[in-house]
């Protein structure tokens, strides 16, 4: 009996020692109710604190998306707990902050995306602790230079994520001094207008900046070349015009850089050559205008080059074969030209080469084996003559073949169903291919679309046509 007696105190001591203080589960309580706790979900699932059981504790009974500690430690049963993460991601909250949120002075991360909380409050500048906020994709309307003024006053944030929301107004000058130690802001997809403020440029410790889908105008300013720490900028689907700053050249610590389907014109700048970190460069669908520079040869862990649906021209420069670490080259709609240099099949990372709607000439080479983890060539529409190589029947990876409207010639001799088991499509039309048309073509296991016309073929079509299931 005193043994019982014992461990019923121990347990109660326990759990009371584990408590968190009074006024901060009871702003847990009115986040609860004022974010319409009752009907919270997650997938499917009913989820609920125990709000009405006062004996509960979010701490010591684990509330769903609440992690707790106590100077940097776990939690012990001789600790008063301190919420340090509120994590609710896709939990069907609706509503605003209580103004008892302010309690939660603890809270370093807060993480409610994908929710329907509708303002960023006042009372977030008590948050002294916090480092990382992520209320992307809620429904906040709020002008943006209220709600950064209301963030400028948390010392240690350094992570904002405020993507797909209905914040609303212009990019205040304040954003280059107003905070302390930020690494990352993403305000993709909002409602935001007017020019980026020079200021900007003074954001010397961000990392990360994500201005995309907006509605953003004017030029790219030229301070922007100052945010020395910056290793992601996207500005793409804007409404920017004007030149490409030379001066983003140095930002040397760059690897994505994303600027397309803006109004951008004139020449692209050599400095980009001089983002060796670069990773990803995608300035497709502007107004661009010249050849491209030469100076890209030096981007040498570039994986991915998107520079389609410009105005460029000239011929490709033999240092682009340089890029050996590409995956991805898009240099389709422009005025190119030319013949492609023979160091391109030494592009061996190639996974996907676009280079249709342009004036290229010349053939293709049966080095083009050497592509092996080809599974798309489109180069449709352009003046690519000769025989199409019977060395692409090696390619086991590739998966859409587009050719139409060139000058290639000769019989269809560059399929083998064999090994070329994930070819979902061809197009072959509008060229002088000829002889008849090949059994090998209509044996290629998955196919699911071809195309033939406006050839030279003689003879009827294979009956083997009629085997392939996918079609």
């Amino acid at each position: 009996m005193i043994f019982f007696i014992i461990l019923f105190i121990f347990i109660i001591q326990y759990r009371i020692n584990s408590y968190v203080q009074d006024d901060v589960k009871s702003a847990l309580v009115d986040f609860y109710y004022s974010t319409n706790g009752p009907t919270w979900l997650y997938g499917t699932t009913d989820v609920h604190w125990e709000v009405a059981n006062f004996s509960t504790d979010p701490c010591a009974d684990k509330w769903v998306g609440i992690t707790c500690d106590v100077s940097g430690s776990s939690c012990s049963k001789t600790t008063t707990c301190k919420i340090t993460t509120l994590k609710l991601t896709t939990f069907n909250l609706s509503g605003e902050f209580p103004h008892s949120f302010s309690t939660l002075t603890a809270l370093k991360t807060l993480t409610l995306s994908t929710n329907r909380m509708i303002s960023i409050p006042l009372e977030f500048t008590n948050l002294q602790s916090l480092t990382s906020l992520d209320l992307s994709g809620n429904n906040i309307h709020q002008n943006l230079e209220n709600a950064l003024n209301i963030l400028y006053k948390l010392n240690k944030i350094s992570k904002i994520y405020l993507t797909e929301n209905k914040l609303s107004g212009s990019i205040p000058k304040s954003i280059g001094t107003g905070f302390k130690a930020i690494s990352l802001i993403k305000l993709r997809n909002n409602s935001i207008i007017g020019t980026i403020p020079t200021e900007i440029g003074q954001m010397t410790t961000i990392n990360e900046l994500h201005l995309s889908l907006n509605k953003i105008n004017g030029e790219i300013p030229i301070e922007m070349g100052n945010m020395k720490g910056l290793t992601y900028l996207s500005l793409r689907v804007n409404e920017l015009h004007g030149k490409i700053p030379s001066q983003l050249g140095q930002l040397t610590k760059l690897q994505q850089l994303s600027l397309y389907s803006n109004k951008l014109n004139g020449t692209i700048p050599t400095t980009l050559g001089n983002l060796y970190r670069l990773k990803l460069l995608i300035i497709r669908d502007n107004k661009l205008s010249g050849s491209i520079p030469r100076e890209f040869g030096n981007l040498t862990q570039l994986s991915g080059l998107y520079v389609n649906k410009n105005q460029l021209d000239g011929t490709l420069s033999p240092n682009l074969c340089f890029m050996k670490n590409l995956t991805q080259l898009d240099l389709s709609n422009n005025h190119l030209e030319g013949e492609l240099p023979n160091c391109i099949y030494d592009l061996t990372n190639l996974n996907q080469l676009f280079l249709r709607f342009n004036n290229f000439v010349g053939t293709i080479s049966n080095s083009i084996s050497r592509i092996q983890k080809l599974n798309i060539l489109n180069i449709n529409n352009n003046q690519f003559e000769g025989k199409f190589p019977n060395s692409f029947k090696t390619l086991k990876y590739i998966i859409k073949l587009n050719i139409r409207y060139n000058r290639f010639k000769g019989k269809i001799d560059f399929f083998d169903s064999r090994i070329m088991k994930n070819v979902t499509s061809v197009d072959l039309s509008n060229n002088f291919f000829s002889g008849e048309v090949p059994v090998e073509l209509f044996k290629l296991p998955i196919l699911k679309a071809v195309t033939i016309s406006q050839n030279c073929f003689t003879g009827s079509l294979p009956q083997e046509i009629c085997d392939v299931s996918y079609l």
